[in-house]
């Protein structure tokens, strides 16, 4: 059959160009070897965590152009799966004050400094540290959402489907999976770490491990996501969300018990009021794509459109680059940085 286009890889990025395309009236194929976002788009919760620096940086003004895009998109495709609650960064050190405090000065639309008792009355639990406070994060529910992007009637899914061959056929593409031959227009590459299977792209694999860990009466009360080494979402089904680990050039996706309690560990030294002998009630582990400068790939490569390299932020900047190669939005620095033309 015929396509408008096909997109290998159901996770966070080929969910956002699918839902985008079909918007269009496109008719999309969506191809994956496993489930819908059975990789790293597929944890229970996960937060919107822009990386700011405290000094003029090219990665902190996307990171803040896509915070602004992706939150306003949430709020209009799928606003019962984002909880715009939010994000508090601690300072955990007196240097870590005064580069929040740079950060802040750069950027005042988007953050606001905190005293200790200011966070406390925010979180609605005990800190011992003042912090950042960036309102228009907060945390989401990736597996729903791209669930909820691909229910468009023009959306054709076909999971556990291996790819075999890609083969460009004059103005076309031919795919060659295990379940077949379908044929389209525009090809896009959105596997994450598996993307360097079809093109030689500068990509590393990044092991990540999250963990749901046990509440209590007063941790039940937090109100924001809080992050120090990692994040910690307010309780939802009995636990706090903790993400999570990174390891690059791992690429082992098998939950550790030793890296859950770690987690467990860092997690209390965040929010002290945590219970001494708290469970890990699940984990998961996952691997994402990296590159070397830690921007995604957003653009063309050999005609085929590639959408990967999204490191540990992809819930974040993965709406926000289909966007941009899509040409639902215009950013020129944007679409310069993350082209992987860059290398």
């Amino acid at each position: 059959m015929t396509y408008d286009h096909i997109i290998i890889g159901a996770g966070i990025a080929g969910c956002s160009a699918a839902a985008l395309l079909a918007e269009r009236g496109k008719q999309v194929l969506l191809l994956d070897a496993g489930e819908i976002a059975g990789g790293a788009s597929g944890n229970t919760a996960g937060a919107l965590y822009p990386h700011l620096t405290a000094s003029p940086s090219p990665s902190a003004r996307i990171h803040l152009a896509a915070l602004d895009y992706t939150t306003a998109w949430l709020q209009r495709v799928a606003p019962e799966y984002w909880h715009p609650c939010g994000m508090l960064l601690l300072a955990k050190t007196p240097d870590d004050i005064v580069r929040l405090e740079k950060i802040s000065a750069l950027y005042p639309q988007h953050t606001r400094l905190l005293s200790t008792t200011e966070a406390k009355a925010l979180t609605g639990v005990p800190l011992d540290e003042a912090g950042l406070f960036l309102p228009q994060s907060g945390w989401l529910h990736p597996l729903q959402l791209c669930r909820k992007l691909l229910s468009a009637p023009n959306i054709t899914i076909k999971t556990h489907t291996r790819v075999e061959n890609i083969q460009r056929t004059g103005h076309s593409w031919r795919v060659q999976s295990s379940e077949g031959t379908s044929v389209c227009q525009q090809l896009i590459l959105a596997s994450g770490w598996q993307t360097g299977d079809f093109l030689p792209l500068r990509l590393t694999p990044v092991r990540g491990q999250m963990a749901v860990i046990q509440t209590n009466t007063v941790s039940q009360t937090l109100q924001t996501v809080v992050c120090r080494k990692h994040y910690i979402l307010p309780a939802h089904d009995g636990g706090h969300v903790v993400g999570s680990t990174y390891q690059r050039g791992s690429s082992d996706a098998t939950v550790r018990t030793t890296e859950s309690l770690q987690i467990a560990r860092d997690a209390q030294h965040t929010l002290p009021c945590l219970p001494a002998d708290m469970r890990v009630l699940s984990a998961r582990a996952a691997v994402r794509a990296a590159t070397p400068d830690s921007l995604p790939l957003a653009g063309y490569v050999d005609d085929i459109l590639v959408l990967t390299g999204f490191g540990s932020r992809g819930l974040l900047t993965a709406p926000f680059a289909a966007a941009l190669v899509l040409e639902e939005i215009e950013n020129l620095e944007a679409t310069a940085r993350l082209s992987p033309q860059r290398y």
